[in-house]
């Protein structure tokens, strides 16, 4: 994580040329921000991931009575 902010934070970050009013998929501002959102602690990871697993589960049973 370090190494990621040390690499974009030493040379100036420019948005992608097809940047407007949102991040073109490529974007290298849009890469670091991802980057540093992502969770460092083991416990901040364990709870993304249960988050995750809830939303899918959540997702999963909207998608089962709007079929059924």
């Amino acid at each position: 994580m370090l190494n990621i902010a040390y690499r974009h934070l030493r040379a100036p970050l420019a948005h992608a040329g097809r940047c407007q009013s949102q991040c073109a998929a490529d974007c290298p501002v849009l890469a670091f921000e991802s980057a540093l959102a992502e969770p460092v602690l083991q416990s901040e990871i364990e709870a993304a991931r249960r988050e995750e697993e809830r939303f899918k589960a959540l997702a999963a049973a909207l998608n089962k009575g709007r079929d059924g």
